[in-house]
Formats: structure tokens, sequence, C-alpha cells
């Protein structure tokens, strides 16, 4: 993150966790004190997140703040690509990870791409102590969240 960028939680049924500038932070301050409206401002910036039961669960637009950071990557084929955005583990080829060699920790966090090296999630490495030429990705966050919450959204 940059130093001039804030952390900022909001309290409502989740603690969603924001990122955004001080000047941005300042104009939200000045908004609140001349509105007119009940209603505060509710967000603003871009959400890392969210808190849930003390845990932090990541977001898409946190991921883009993390890519810098997180050096090793899965690619994934059209099938496994599908599973993953659908919200599912998958068990892979250690040649898919980039690099091939799996941390000691094994709980390695990992970017997960297409073949068109497009950004599909992050995902968590985990031995597949079965088979060791496979390993199995833990899907934390996806692209298709988007979509499951949307279709949720609109049910009756």
């Amino acid at each position: 993150f940059k130093t001039d960028q804030l952390i900022l939680i909001s309290s409502r049924k989740k603690d969603y966790i924001y990122c955004i500038t001080e000047d941005l932070y300042e104009l939200i301050e000045e908004f609140d004190k001349i509105s007119d409206f009940n209603d505060k401002v509710v967000w603003m910036g871009t959400r890392l997140g969210f808190i849930r039961k003390n845990s932090f669960f990541i977001g898409i637009e946190g991921i883009y703040k993390l890519l810098p950071h997180i050096k090793r990557f899965i690619i994934l084929d059209g099938k496994q690509e599908q599973l993953f955005l659908y919200g599912h583990d998958l068990t892979i080829s250690i040649s898919q990870l980039s690099p091939k060699v799996i941390s000691e920790d094994n709980k390695e966090v990992v970017i997960v791409k297409n073949n068109k090296n497009l950004l599909l999630g992050i995902g968590r490495l985990k031995e597949n102590r079965m088979k060791s030429d496979t390993i199995e990705l833990m899907n934390i966050v996806d692209l298709g969240i988007y979509l499951r919450s949307e279709q949720s959204f609109f049910k009756t």
C-alpha cells in the first residue's frame, strides 16, 4: 500500500475493510458535516475484504493490492478454470505450479490464472499425500463470487 492510503472499517452486518487516500477520507468527513440527510457515507475507496467471526476474508479487489507481493501462481486449463470459478477446490498437477517447489509449511498462498494469463482468484496449496505428482488447490476467493452473490441477491 502507498503511504498516503488509510485502512477503514465500516460497521454493518459485516465489518468491511476499505483502502482510501487521506484526501478522500477528508472529503468524506466534510460531506458528513454538511449533509442534511440522516444517512452518512456508507463506503468509499477499494474494498479489500471483510471480517466475520474475527477472521479476515479477502475480496477480489484486495487481491489486486496483493498481486505485487505474491510471486507464485498456478495456470488452470479450461475445465479446471470453470470448476475454480464455481468455487470448488481442485487437485492439480505440480507441473502447473510456478515455480514447481512446494513450501514446507503446506499453507502457501498462490495467484490463480487461466491460460490467457487472466486473474481468476487466489488459492492455498495443500500437499496431496496420496499422489506425489499432484497438489490440492484450496479456493480462497475467485471471480465467480460476483455471480454467486448476484444469484442469491435475486432469490425471493
